[in-house]
């Protein structure tokens, strides 16, 4: 399959605002080329010259600094960045931070890459943007971003690509006030044909058993839009330990404008979960079996999922909704090879658009004759653009899917 990802000017214009909103912190900057670790923090802040290491940067950070990463592979990270209330771990590296809140940002993604991964522990208020993120050239099994016990934490417009690491890009266990946004989550490079199988159980973000830690900091506990995912074994799961539990985390959560393709398992994976939208994401058909839908939302509370687009190429149910309670599966576009059910819930097939998508191959975007155009449920709260960072309605009405045509 052809693969197509356009660029766009919405993320870069998040991460210079953002670095415009911290223009009263310090910036120091790291170089793999021209860096030196033994520079003091008044030489780093200057780039004159800057710092060699990630974790000399995080140990200089105090207050509200920004570590700027000018060019560099780093080769072999295994970094745990933590407080130093938390016990030392078992990382290579670990860098003990202490100031308010920690940005990590290259200037260029192209110039700046991380082979290996960078766990993060008991933490606020991170934000890591504008990273190449590539398995360890030594140890091919991680790779990627883990979150454990974090508060406020904003992953935007990474560029992951572990085809054989044995873990999730992005996992997130026990955090809270999450934002992922504009990142690219691949397994492979423009050749998903080129996997191997058995694959192990590896996915593309992993939410585990989200945790209140703090008050609200913005509109949604877990927020996830705007990524593209695809060559993963499965694109988002999100999942909460007891269902039963009147202390289970009950935030509001987002899911939405997410395009994910290729996967070998389920696009999105909802299990014993509450207080979750999911809208306007594309889910489209690559791997799977007969035994696997593409959406999957199972003993939730209160589980709304519009406005979403799934397609299937082959006779099979593209949409799994059971042991819910008080949760919606409505106003989708389903493509369940052909247009047909495929064994849906009756219930199911009633409230939703069940007919062919009539999707661009490799594209991705409806075409001028798909249902997808024009027949979506506004709420009136929509995301201003879409997985590409066009403007969402272009029409009489928004358009099904994370792709507006």
């Amino acid at each position: 399959m052809r693969l197509v990802l356009r660029s766009t000017l919405i993320p870069l214009a998040f991460f210079f605002f953002g670095h415009l909103s911290a223009a009263f912190a310090t910036d120091i900057f790291v170089s793999r080329s021209s860096g030196d670790d033994t520079a003091s923090i008044d030489q780093a802040s200057r780039a004159d010259p800057p710092f060699a290491s990630l974790p000399r940067a995080i140990e200089s950070a105090d207050g509200d600094d920004s570590i700027i990463i000018l060019d560099g592979t780093f080769i072999n990270l295994d970094l745990t960045i933590r407080p130093p209330e938390i016990p030392q771990t078992n990382a290579r590296e670990e860098a003990i931070w202490t100031g308010r809140s920690l940005r990590i940002a290259a200037i260029d993604r192209d110039d700046a890459a991380i082979l290996g991964r960078i766990n993060v522990i008991g933490c606020r208020n991170i934000t890591i943007e504008n990273l190449a993120i590539r398995p360890s050239a030594t140890k091919i099994s991680f790779g990627g971003l883990s979150f454990s016990g974090c508060n406020n934490v904003t992953v935007r417009s990474c560029r992951v690509n572990l085809q054989v690491v044995s873990n999730s890009n992005f996992t997130f266990t026990n955090c809270d006030n999450v934002l992922i946004e504009w990142n690219i989550l691949e397994g492979s490079s423009n050749d998903p044909t080129s996997f191997i199988f058995p694959r192990p159980r590896v996915g593309g973000i992993e939410i585990d058993s989200p945790t209140y830690l703090g008050p609200p900091e913005r509109d949604f506990g877990i927020w996830i839009r705007n990524n593209t995912i695809f060559g993963r074994n499965f694109g988002i799961e999100y999942r909460q330990d007891d269902a039963t539990s009147p202390s289970r985390y009950d935030r509001p959560c987002m899911l939405e404008n997410n395009l994910i393709f290729d996967t070998v398992d389920v696009a999105i994976d909802v299990l014993d979960s509450r207080n979750i939208r999911l809208r306007h994401n594309s889910m489209l058909e690559g791997f799977q079996t007969d035994a696997f839908e593409l959406l999957s939302i199972q003993g939730c509370d209160r589980v709304y999922a519009y406005n979403n687009l799934i397609s299937r190429s082959r006779f099979a149910a593209p949409a799994r909704f059971v042991n819910n309670f008080e949760s919606l599966l409505f106003s989708n576009l389903l493509d369940g090879g052909g247009g047909f059910d495929a064994g849906l819930q009756l219930e199911i097939a009633m409230m939703n658009r069940i007919q062919p998508a009539n999707i661009i191959p490799g594209d991705f975007k409806p075409r001028s004759d798909s249902p997808a155009i024009d027949t979506a449920f506004n709420p009136g709260d929509l995301f201003l653009f879409d997985v590409r960072g066009a403007q969402r309605i272009q029409g009489r009405a928004p358009d099904m899917g994370a792709i507006e045509q």
